[in-house]
């Protein structure tokens, strides 16, 4: 008898991860309008999980390199126990045979191990004195930084509403503070959610009906797709963080951003922010704002085109001198000059737009 062919079941379709998380992302949002999920929930679930997640992926550098060192012994006193008739004997035999050959390599595996460990720990106290030393790793300047009073921004609220009046997605805006912006955009019929790390701001803003996440930035847009919004708005986290994290947050917003999406960076100068802080902040702050060309040298590095900036009022003026005869307007000239080339615009808006491949 010849068997018969066996026919192939079906094949089952790849699933779309990008797809997978979207439909996730509108039944979370959908959950959140409806009043099932109240603000802190999630992060409610963010705590448990951080505390009861295993040691091997716990974010704690002392947790994961003691856990590092418990593991650094190998124990060669194998177990025998065994359910098979006559496994336990021969277990013995087993081990008794070869206990020398694996105490000899189980040596140089432990030393290896601790030696490995104990090299961490002196490289971890390095880092720990390369901190120190670093403006702005050390917590005390952090919480001058911290202090530091918030520019007030509202003034660019119509100009940034009126830029993402026809964005192609979602917008993201980060760190939306008190909301003020962020409901200015929903209210004009933009898709958009904020992105807030104080967490009293975030739920109050989300009590109100706004959707916004309690989290950082950067870590936010890390867990973003790339190519999924439409729009990001970044208004005072570019002017409270180090370079590096400037760097990687240009990357993100190029990344991040779909074909057609904008870009919108609203930042304080550094005279206007010198000039709003003082002068103990200006000499303890660790961070301070970038240029407008230097945002967009950045940008245009990483591709994101149509860039322009918008410069707002002046930091400071000196008063034209009365007097119309014409020594009066050549001092009045020259007072311009010097207003211009001291204080300049006191915030700016640069502006951005991924382009199609």
């Amino acid at each position: 008898m010849t068997a018969e062919p066996t026919v192939p079941g079906p094949v089952p379709a790849p699933v779309d991860h990008r797809q997978l998380l979207a439909e996730i992302d509108a039944e979370v949002r959908r959950r959140r309008e409806e009043g099932d999920y109240p603000p802190g929930f999630e992060r409610e679930l963010d705590a448990l999980f951080d505390r009861f997640a295993p040691p091997s992926v716990s974010e704690d550098f002392d947790v994961v390199l003691e856990r590092a060192d418990q593991h650094a012994f190998v124990d060669v006193d194998v177990p025998v126990a065994s359910r098979i008739p006559g496994g336990t004997l021969v277990k013995k035999v087993l081990r008794r045979l070869m206990v020398w050959f694996v105490q000899h390599v189980a040596r140089q595996v432990t030393a290896f191990a601790s030696t490995v460990v104990r090299a961490v720990r002196l490289l971890g106290r390095r880092v720990d004195r390369l901190e120190a030393a670093v403006p702005g790793s050390d917590p005390r300047v952090l919480d001058v930084a911290a202090s530091l009073p918030r520019p007030d921004h509202s003034g660019w609220d119509r100009t940034v509403v009126g830029l993402l009046d026809r964005t192609p997605g979602r917008v993201a805006v980060a760190d939306c503070g008190d909301a003020r912006l962020l409901r200015g955009l929903v209210g004009a019929g933009i898709d958009a959610y904020g992105v807030e790390p104080r967490v009293d701001l975030a739920d109050e803003a989300a009590a109100g009906g706004l959707e916004v996440r309690a989290d950082d930035t950067l870590a936010h847009l890390r867990a973003v797709p790339e190519g999924a919004l439409g729009g990001l708005v970044l208004v005072d986290v570019v002017e409270r963080r180090p370079v590096g994290d400037l760097l990687e947050l240009a990357d993100l917003a190029a990344s991040r951003l779909a074909p057609g999406g904008r870009l919108v960076l609203v930042s304080a100068t550094p005279a206007g922010r010198a000039d709003g802080a003082g002068p103990w902040a200006s000499d303890l702050a660790p961070f301070r704002p970038l240029h407008a060309a230097t945002w967009e040298r950045l940008l245009a590095e990483r591709g994101l085109a149509d860039l322009e900036t918008r410069p707002g009022p002046a930091a400071g003026r000196l008063d034209p001198v009365p007097g119309d005869d014409p020594a009066t307007e050549a001092l009045n000239d020259r007072l311009a000059r010097i207003d211009a080339a001291l204080f300049g615009p006191a915030s700016y808006v640069v502006t951005g737009v991924r382009p199609a491949p």
